[in-house]
């Protein structure tokens, strides 16, 4: 493997490497986004149920709690069409077949093959691994920042 090559591989297992942190920062995000969106529901529905026992037969209290309970369904459809779970579990899988690209990188790194047919016939084969995993992962918030 020559400089050249090896200056390829190191770049593409940095690129790799940046993409699955991203994508695990993305399926992070999700989760804490349901898992957000999940306990206001719940606050507001709560709320929306007490609010009437508590205050009486006031108007402005059966106004909090009518909007309280909008809110809540509001939430509850965000939650149900965004579906953040699936979203983190996209996420997680991409950032898991990355790492095993990110793998398959550095044992081409430390272990490169003998014959330069051999080499170019392995780099273009990761190249489609690679390809393959950019058309078929979720789209990520932002690009990986250069470094």
């Amino acid at each position: 493997m020559n400089d050249e090559q090896r200056t390829l591989v190191a770049d593409w297992e940095g690129a790799v490497q940046r993409r699955q942190w991203a994508h695990e920062r993305a399926a992070t995000r999700a989760g804490r986004r349901r898992l957000a969106f999940g306990l206001a529901t719940i606050a507001l529905a709560v709320a929306a149920g007490l609010l009437p026992l508590a205050a009486g037969p006031e108007a402005g209290a059966r106004v909090l709690a009518a909007l309280a309970g909008v809110f809540a369904a509001v939430l509850a459809a965000v939650l149900t069409f965004r579906d953040e779970a699936e979203h983190a579990l996209r996420q997680r899988e991409a950032a898991a077949r990355c790492a095993a690209l990110h793998r398959k990188l550095a044992l081409l790194q430390a272990f490169p093959p003998p014959q330069e047919a051999e080499l170019a016939a392995r780099l273009d084969e990761l190249r489609r691994r690679w390809d393959a995993l950019a058309r078929e992962s979720p789209a990520l918030p932002a690009p990986p920042a250069p470094r």
